[in-house]
């Protein structure tokens, strides 16, 4: 009885975070677009776009694993409607300013605007990363010296060492090593299956 409450309750509270993160979604597709509608008058540059799939990637990863949610919370509290809305949201920001929302101008370069306001989208993935790990301190129960709690600690602090560095080599290593952190590391913490 207390899991079909536990639920239940889940269904209500998942309906603003699950909205905020599909207009995540929707937003990061459509600056996509926006930006191969661009591809003959702008210098399109690799790095936001590696940036992009990563975000997307860890969207996608929190639509899956958050239906097994319901199985370690059994009450669910205030916080943990924080929680769940605070990683839509961050994931959002991320989404809404990796790529430019409007058609950049002739001779304008990726590279720059990224530089300029992209900038701050990892600064959003880099809290998502922190609020993961809060997520499962608090509603998954994982311990705070565990291989999860640790891989997820280095994928939140993966932008944050993009945003210090200043050379463009160290940052194309960082942008490449954070995706394959990315793909290993959504896969690893995610559930094979429900």
């Amino acid at each position: 009885m207390e899991t079909e409450a536990s639920m239940s309750a889940f269904r209500a509270i998942w309906v603003a975070p699950s909205i905020i993160l599909g207009m995540g979604m929707t937003r990061l597709f459509s600056d996509a677009i926006t930006l191969f509608r661009s591809r003959h008058d702008v210098r399109i540059d690799w790095i936001p776009l590696v940036w992009a799939v990563c975000i997307f990637i860890w969207q996608i990863q929190y639509l899956w694993a958050i239906i097994e949610l319901p199985a370690f919370v059994q009450k669910w509290t205030l916080f943990d409607f924080f929680i769940l809305l605070f990683l839509s949201l961050s994931l959002f920001v991320s989404a809404a300013l990796v790529l430019p929302d409007n058609q950049l101008k002739t001779g304008a370069r990726l590279d720059e605007n990224f530089l300029r306001d992209g900038r701050w989208s990892l600064i959003a993935l880099s809290a998502w990363g922190v609020t993961a790990v809060l997520a499962d301190l608090t509603m998954f129960d994982v311990p705070l010296l565990s291989w999860d709690v640790g891989l997820m600690s280095i994928v939140a602090t993966a932008p944050l060492i993009y945003l210090i560095a200043d050379k463009r080599p160290l940052r194309a290593l960082i942008t490449g090593s954070n995706l394959v952190l990315t793909l290993w590391a959504a896969w690893v913490l995610s559930p094979k299956s429900y």
